[in-house]
């Protein structure tokens, strides 16, 4: 039988910013398959800054919309930050960046073409 296939179908980076000298985003991530919204997706992801102070984010999982909510760190206002797919992994199920949204450059994020994104921290909060 076919492997089903899952995507990143919406994509978001958010911020707030954290007292006079921080700043932390979070990223949103909707997870779809062949069979439409996929539940109990678990995703994780890797970040690194401009300095090279890089971490994993705890695997969080997609809730019954799908949808998953994905806090990082809480850093200096300066720090750019590069964020990787570290693993995003469901039963039966392959991951298939070439279907994902488009984001930053036109680009599929977290695709073999678009394996990373920057975050700097943007003046709204």
């Amino acid at each position: 039988s076919r492997i089903n296939q899952m995507w990143i179908k919406k994509f978001k980076v958010t911020q707030k910013l954290k007292g006079t000298n921080k700043y932390q985003p979070s990223i949103k991530i909707d997870v779809f398959s062949d069979t439409g919204k996929l539940p109990g997706t678990t995703v994780t992801l890797d970040w690194i800054t401009q300095k090279g102070k890089s971490g994993t984010t705890k695997p969080k999982t997609t809730n019954r919309k799908g949808v998953v909510k994905i806090k990082l760190k809480k850093y200096k206002l300066a720090d750019v930050i590069t964020v990787t797919m570290n693993q995003i992994e469901q039963t039966d199920f392959e991951y298939n960046g070439a279907k994902n949204v488009k984001y930053e450059n036109d680009c599929r994020v977290f695709s073999t073409d678009c394996p990373d994104i920057t975050i700097v921290q943007s003046e709204q909060d």
